[in-house]
């Protein structure tokens, strides 16, 4: 494909109307769109965890303590402090006035993804020299659907997605070595939000050290490189290594309440033996009879654990008691003195460790391989949505899907034709493999936005088989108007 090698880095028009458009159809959402996807007024607001990061950084402001509960010695690390500081120093701004702080994290969230488009635009103009693959880079991401519902919702993915592209960008643009620190640490800050982010720093140190260039630029990328990821993400784990006592480099999400060990234990044995953890989670919360799989490998005694461990949920896992109550399905939760989580968990523990090894199969290959499925066709939303709502929601996860396989195609069509620079292409399909494996495999926790930042990488590449096809159709047009 012959490329069209930019000489000025101006403003262009096209650009410009791809970035108003991502705005209109980002405001429009959040004033028409967001209630009715999400079934409420106040959307904006997800369950606990909004409530968590914001709490965290106001027990620090208030107590001299980040923890989202000061009663509760994990939850010192519960979740690292990108976004409730992001969301502090707004709350700071506005005159510590909540309300007003959650509105204006709403339009700031949607401001910081308008330059996230420019972002995209300039990465792909320094990889590709490409007017066309650029624009259709920023418009894929101006009108990807999973960014646009979660851009106003008050949880850590809109700046996270920021500052990872902001780190690429540095990581790929011309100038000083000094890139390379910036590149890290604000990547660094991508991590300090989402944890998904943080594989990326290995990887693009990978780039750096078997790059062609001399040892000594080399190393001196590599140290600048981690400086910035000392300075980012590493203030983090040494914050909880020299304050606590505790050398947590992630998160410790062992904080009581619903997130007890009697939710834990049940969890690990829902992903340990199947795919999804419906319909007997549901059942369990609205005392349902829970219909468990048929294909685990059971003896009497087993099923009779199985069968008391259910009672106990029910009745006494303090985990549940939570989740049931802010479903409006308890009058209360159970209290600390009262709760059994110890015997769920140690019943789930002993079913969860037989069933690796008597299921092997079932364990180690069927369940992954149904994840990876999960991850590539997951069709519909969670809970009780609208037929409307269904028919969208069908709609944008096949566009997900469509997407991620041109995306692939698009990576191997790169590398071989040289379309993209190597480094960008490099680190995109190595996040993407090792992301998508871990989760697959390891965590088996699937949740689509778990899977945004990967997914959104392979934008680039898609862009690039586009722009390629739609270029060879114009060749071939004109081929055919000459005869």
């Amino acid at each position: 494909m012959q490329k069209a090698i930019l000489k000025s880095n101006r403003f262009s028009l096209p650009i410009t109307w791809i970035l108003l458009f991502g705005l209109v159809i980002r405001v429009l959402f959040i004033l028409k769109g967001g209630s009715v996807y999400y079934g409420k007024e106040d959307f904006w607001l997800m369950g606990g965890d909004t409530h968590g990061w914001m709490n965290s950084f106001l027990n620090l402001l208030n107590h001299g303590v980040y923890t989202s509960n000061p009663d509760i010695e994990n939850a010192k690390f519960f979740r690292p402090p990108g976004y409730s500081f992001a969301m502090g120093i707004v709350y700071l701004l506005c005159g510590k006035d909540l309300a007003i702080t959650y509105k204006a994290l709403i339009w700031l969230q949607t401001f910081f993804d308008i330059i996230t488009i420019y972002l995209i635009y300039k990465i792909a103009i320094i990889t590709t020299k490409n007017k066309l693959i650029s624009y259709i880079s920023a418009f894929l991401y101006a009108t990807y659907p999973f960014v646009i519902v979660w851009v106003p919702i008050l949880y850590a993915e809109s700046f996270s997605l920021f500052f990872m592209i902001a780190g690429l960008y540095f990581f790929i643009k011309s100038g000083s070595e000094w890139k390379y620190f910036w590149a890290a640490f604000l990547t660094g800050l991508a991590a300090l939000c989402r944890l998904q982010c943080l594989p990326l720093l290995p990887v693009m140190l990978l780039v750096i050290l078997i790059s062609r260039e001399n040892w000594n630029v080399q190393l001196k990328r590599a140290f600048l490189f981690s400086i910035g990821i000392l300075l980012g993400y590493g203030l983090w784990p040494i914050r909880n290594y020299i304050n606590h006592d505790r050398f947590v480099l992630t998160e410790d999400v062992d904080i009581g309440g619903h997130w007890s060990h009697d939710y834990f234990a049940l969890m690990d044995f829902l992903f340990a033996t199947q795919v999804d953890v419906e319909p007997q989670w549901s059942q369990i919360l609205t005392d349902q009879e829970v219909s468990w799989p048929s294909n685990l490998n059971l003896d009497s005694s087993e099923k009779n654990l199985l069968d008391s461990l259910t009672v106990l949920l029910k009745q006494c896992g303090t985990g549940v008691s939570y989740f049931r109550y802010y479903s409006g399905l308890n009058y209360d939760t159970i209290l600390p003195g009262r709760n059994c989580d110890s015997a769920i968990e140690a019943g789930f523990k002993l079913l969860t460790a037989n069933q690796k090894e008597k299921n092997k199969f079932n364990h180690y290959i069927k369940v992954p391989a149904g994840n990876v499925k999960k991850a590539f066709f997951k069709s519909a939303l969670y809970g009780n949505k609208s037929p409307s709502v269904k028919m969208i929601a069908i709609g944008i996860f096949g566009y997900r899907t469509l997407l991620l396989f041109v995306g692939i195609a698009g990576l191997y069509f790169a590398w071989r034709k040289k379309l993209m620079q190597q480094d960008l292409l490099f680190i995109i399909l190595f996040y993407f493999l090792g992301w998508y494996g871990f989760m697959c495999i390891a965590f088996r926790h699937l949740e689509i936005r778990y899977f945004l930042h990967a997914d959104l990488l392979l934008l680039f590449p898609a862009a690039c088989l586009i722009g390629n096809l739609l270029n060879s159709s114009s060749v071939i047009r004109q081929k055919n108007s000459r005869t």
